[in-house]
């Protein structure tokens, strides 16, 4: 953003099918350069998921300001939650059938962005064996990853393989920390079992 004199703003409009059309400069930054960045973000950004049933609009229109640390993070966000809800759905048979190997290219590639989300789902496919040949050890890597980087689930997965000793070797001393860092949590399944899990390793 050096010699900027403003952010720049750019509008586009997102069509129900999840593609970004129509997109202009509607504030400029004072650099052409920069400008030029920011509109091809956006475009880079397209396709989206497609709108949900409940929203009836054939489009909405957007505006997105760039900020001197947002503008790239907005759109590695952007594609990191298409990529992790793409492959859920690829997962669920949605909407025409199910395919775990692309749902696991879908999440290798948001993980890779640091979708943590995506971490714990690669995590659930290699514990369970879809899409890709059963690996705990893999799993409790991909769920330790995710759970450092917030992601609840993960973490009480993480938990449960310390304990047990599945995928890494057993740690109860490992296996309590997550659970009492857990035991705090708002979902109360969660909060639930790490605090029942703490009172069971705490004797």
């Amino acid at each position: 953003m050096q010699g900027a004199t403003a952010h720049p703003v750019v509008r586009f409009v997102l069509s129900r099918e999840g593609r970004i059309t129509n997109v202009q400069l509607e504030r400029s930054s004072g650099v052409y350069s920069i400008d030029e960045e920011a509109l091809h973000a956006v475009e880079r950004a397209s396709p989206f998921l497609p709108f949900p049933p409940y929203i009836a609009d054939p489009s909405i229109v957007g505006h997105l300001t760039f900020t001197p640390r947002r503008a790239s993070s907005a759109v590695e966000g952007s594609a990191a939650a298409y990529l992790n809800a793409r492959g859920s759905q690829l997962l669920a048979g949605y909407p025409d059938h199910r395919d775990p190997l692309a749902a696991v290219h879908s999440f290798e590639q948001a993980a890779e962005m640091g979708d943590a989300r995506a971490m714990a789902n690669l995590g659930f496919l290699y514990e369970t064996g879809q899409g890709v040949p059963v690996d705990e050890k893999l799993a409790a890597r991909w769920y330790v990853r995710a759970a450092e980087l917030g992601s609840e689930i993960a973490g009480l997965h993480a938990a449960r393989m310390y304990e047990s000793g599945r995928g890494v070797s057993q740690d109860k001393a490992q296996a309590l920390r997550w659970y009492r860092e857990l035991s705090s949590s708002s979902k109360t399944d969660i909060a639930r079992e790490a605090r029942d899990a703490v009172d069971r390793l705490s004797r």
